[in-house]
């Protein structure tokens, strides 16, 4: 479980900067089973938004490796 302010550019902009896209890719990657956003969604302007971004960069993360 990852709980930081992993998307913490959201609590103003409406997109997230590319290091924390990265950082959720390599979490992800490095076998984080779930994130939990906190002041983005509580306080910041764009909670939904950042809970969407945060969805797609997992699934894109997600979509890079191989299962099978």
């Amino acid at each position: 479980m990852i709980q930081a302010q992993v998307l913490e550019s959201m609590l103003n902009e409406i997109q997230p900067n590319r290091q924390e896209l990265t950082e959720i890719t390599t979490a992800t990657l490095d076998g984080a089973d779930s994130f939990i956003l906190s002041h983005e969604t509580s306080t910041g302007n764009h909670g939904i938004e950042a809970t969407v971004n945060l969805a797609k960069a997992i699934a894109e993360a997600e979509a890079i490796f191989d299962y099978d």
